[in-house]
């Protein structure tokens, strides 16, 4: 019998749900904590054993039997866990990121800890990777906050773990569970790609696909595989840390390798395919005890019209399997250039079409306001135009953590920034009416703020924050106007909008 990867010395167990113990083998497992004991028979291969919930505290001994061998967990926190989940820009670690040498000289904290779910193309097997640095993806344990554990952390993870303790004075866990360039279906169960109709399609012909597969060849080029990652990752003769600490902050992610990355064939063990990561890394995690889902996604789905609908299957998909009704908070992609002709194309917010993260935006909205306890943050000033992975990282925590001392721990703050809610259309002007939108403020003369007419040919409007903190818009080139729109591009180059708890406008049109 085997206890999962996550329970180890110096684990935090969520406070006020039920504790879930569990892992894989056959036999029965007996668990003692806090005084209570219970067991659990394994059924097809797999076990839990379900303690009482417990307030924070610690720290505490956990003692397991399995199958007649005795061991123990020590140091465990009982406190809030959050699951970082998401694409390179959640992945990124804190050196990588502004000042984040400096932030993990002074971080030491106890009661912040962290763990990483191993990344692997195929389920119990360890292999070598490659993205920001260099790594052997094999498990290991939780560890406490200090320079060595959070310089190689992904940043937003550390950062809002230092926010939510700073507040709360309760142990903090964070689970970070994310892969650079992965899309969304990747890391949803399969069950929840077949019963969405948009990604229905997309399992189905996964499945078929794979059934065609020899999978003894495929077994076998999967091997080669391994071997190949591996020669490529020990090529990689640069430290990239020092590299950073060194030269200083680089666009994007740094290689240097002598040849181009090698990937696994496409199949089963293919990590960016349709629900490959959920059994991979999701599952290996699952039930255990979580407060609240922090996301930052959408990259490599940037160029399609249906992501509000994969979201909310992921966050289904979370929630019944962690068996908690988590809330869930999800960063809006940062502004990015992606390339010169976009720049141009794009800079006046006029030619805005498919393929344009604009649209990904909205659908990141779409999702706040159909799915019930879901939260977006907007990151509209804290892109970088060259480089789709932005280093202030610190901001984009800050705000998540402000959602969720709102939204989860149900604290009296302004966390909400200023969003579209409608639009109103009288005497040659529009009238913008926002939420979230007290002591709105901003150098309006230098706000790149869109209106258009029937011709829907847009012409840079003049913008004006009235009383009542709606916007007046016009342009003398418009006498009867019919839309508007903000932001609505690529990477906004204007001055940005901030109600007074300083967060900016989030982008929007008026005409969906």
């Amino acid at each position: 019998m085997e206890l999962a990867p996550i329970f180890t010395d110096s684990m935090v167990i969520q406070r006020d749900l039920p504790i879930k113990v569990f892992g894989t083998g056959d036999g029965t497992a007996k668990v003692s904590f806090m005084g209570e004991t219970v067991s659990a028979t394994a059924e097809n291969g797999k076990w839990c054993a379900t303690l009482s919930p417990r307030p924070f505290g610690g720290p505490y001994t956990m003692s397991i039997n399995l199958g007649g061998e005795e061991f123990a967990i020590n140091d465990i926190m009982i406190g809030d866990v959050f699951i970082a989940g998401g694409q390179s820009n959640m992945e990124m670690p804190l050196f990588k990121t502004e000042y984040g040498f400096e932030e993990a000289k002074y971080c030491k904290n106890d009661n912040i800890r962290y763990f990483t779910v191993a990344r692997r193309y195929k389920p119990g097997t360890d292999n070598h990777a490659w993205h920001f640095v260099d790594m052997y993806t094999c498990d290991t344990p939780w560890q406490k906050c200090c320079e060595e554990s959070s310089i190689n952390f992904t940043a937003i993870g550390h950062y809002f773990a230092k926010y939510i303790h700073a507040e709360t004075n309760v142990p903090v866990g964070i689970i970070s569970c994310n892969w650079g360039g992965r899309k969304i279906e990747a890391f949803t169960a399969k069950e929840y790609l077949y019963s969405n109709p948009v990604t229905e399609r997309l399992i189905k012909e996964f499945d078929e696909h794979n059934s065609s597969l020899d999978m003894e060849q495929y077994e076998i080029k999967y091997t080669k595989f391994l071997e190949d990652i591996k020669k490529y990752v020990t090529e990689i003769k640069l430290n990239h840390m020092e590299y950073t600490r060194n030269v200083g902050l680089c666009p994007a992610v740094l290689k240097s390798g002598s040849n181009d990355m090698p990937y696994p064939e496409y199949g089963p063990y293919d990590s960016v395919s349709p629900s490959t990561l959920w059994e991979s890394m999701f599952s290996t995690i699952v039930p255990y005890g979580v407060r609240a889902f922090l996301w930052y996604q959408g990259e490599s789905n940037g160029t399609e019209p249906d992501y509000t609908s994969k979201y909310l299957a992921l966050l289904e998909c979370l929630r019944d399997n962690f068996e908690c009704d988590m809330d869930a908070y999800a960063v809006e992609l940062a502004p990015w250039l992606g390339s010169i002709n976009a720049c141009i194309r794009q800079s006046e917010n006029i030619l805005v079409e498919g393929g344009n993260w604009a649209f990904l935006r909205e659908q990141q909205q779409l999702a706040t306001e159909t799915g019930k306890k879901n939260y977006l943050v907007t990151t509209q000033e804290l892109g970088d135009m060259y480089d789709i992975h932005p280093k202030n990282k610190k901001d984009v925590a800050y705000r998540l953590a402000l959602k969720v001392l709102k939204y989860t721990y149900g604290m009296d703050i302004k966390a909400d920034q200023p969003v579209f809610r409608s639009a109103e259309f009288a005497g040659g002007k529009a009238y913008i009416t926002l939420d979230h939108a007290d002591g709105l403020f901003g150098n309006v003369n230098e706000v790149l703020m869109y209106i258009a007419g029937k011709d829907r040919v847009p012409h840079r409007a003049k913008v004006e924050i009235l009383p009542d903190n709606r916007l007046c818009v016009y342009s003398d080139a418009v006498p009867e106007p019919v839309l508007v729109r903000y932001a609505f591009c690529m990477h906004y180059f204007g001055m940005h909008l901030y109600n007074d708890a300083g967060l900016p406008l989030a982008p929007f049109r008026t005409d969906k």
